[in-house]
């Protein structure tokens, strides 16, 4: 997978996450730590609680892309699902 693709679909995520933050009750946190090519997402159960219902870091080194761009759809899949309320 390219690195044109890999920042799409970061967008993606983002975006994801943001209306799940505004349509939910849950609490998403995306962090980009792109010095170490690594995405950790956190779904907390609610904007008042640090409990964690999903906690990933997802790695998108050139070695890994493919691997870590599946992780990231997975990840956007999740927050759709739970953003339509299901």
């Amino acid at each position: 997978m390219n690195r044109q693709n890999v920042a799409d679909l970061l967008g993606e995520l983002q975006q994801a996450a943001f209306w799940t933050n505004e349509n939910t009750d849950f609490a998403v946190f995306i962090r980009y730590s792109g010095h170490a090519h690594l995405i950790a997402v956190q779904i907390c159960e609610s904007k008042e609680s640090t409990k964690a219902i999903f906690n990933n870091d997802i790695w998108i080194s050139h070695r890994n892309s493919e691997s870590g761009a599946d992780k990231i759809r997975g990840a956007i899949k999740l927050l759709k699902w739970l953003e339509l309320g299901v």
